[in-house]
């Protein structure tokens, strides 16, 4: 097989190992020479550390999907700042657009400005700050975006202290559930668009 040929391969495999904040191109350089057979085992070094960097990635972007609450703009725009620890930025992005077809998605992390909408996706360095009000200018009025942007957030605050039941609270399954890495990384979990609360009110 040539070395081209394996390098798709390879690449298909692992496709998000790229992705990862300590990947080094020399892994992969490495994995093209071993036979493909032991690389789609994981029998070799290289491939096992491949495949690590893959479902940490993935695992990135499923955590930075499910933490992320998005602002929203009556003109059709949603936004929101995240701190994935990989470069997830695009998937996350192009993620919501998938859920929000026709509005346009504002990403703000410490690589840039992630900006996804049907026109295609832009990386700007300036801040949403600066972005958002420029993009308000140029767009109209989005009807439905406009009455979420007006829903009472008092009825949200409401609804997540009805669920904040003491009796059954269960440090022990959440725990279990949120890997004890991200519990520091993932600093608030927001229950309304302009208050949030601490991880540690529940985990003790």
């Amino acid at each position: 097989m040539d070395t081209r040929k394996k390098l798709l391969q390879l690449t298909k495999l692992f496709n998000c190992a790229e992705r990862h904040k300590r990947f080094r191109k020399e892994l992969l350089a490495k994995a093209v020479e071993q036979p493909i057979e032991l690389i789609r085992q994981q029998a070799t070094r290289e491939s096992r550390i491949l495949y690590n960097l893959h479902r940490q990635v993935l695992g990135c972007y499923q955590l930075t999907r499910a933490f992320t609450r998005l602002d929203v703009s009556p003109h059709g725009i949603l936004y929101a700042e995240i701190e994935p620890e990989h470069h997830v930025e695009d998937m996350v992005a192009r993620w919501f657009l998938s859920r929000f077809p026709g509005k346009t998605i504002l990403l703000q992390s410490r690589r840039g400005t992630f900006m996804c909408s049907s026109e295609g996706l832009f990386i700007s360095s300036e801040r949403i700050n600066e972005i958002l009000p420029k993009l308000e200018k140029e767009r109209p009025i989005d009807s439905i975006c406009k009455e979420v942007s007006e829903f009472d957030a008092g009825i949200w605050d409401e609804y997540y202290r009805s669920q904040n039941i003491a009796e059954r609270r269960n440090i022990r399954y959440f725990s279990r559930n949120l890997p004890k890495k991200y519990l520091n990384r993932m600093k608030t979990e927001n229950f309304s668009r302009k208050k949030s609360m601490r991880l540690n009110r529940f985990i003790g």
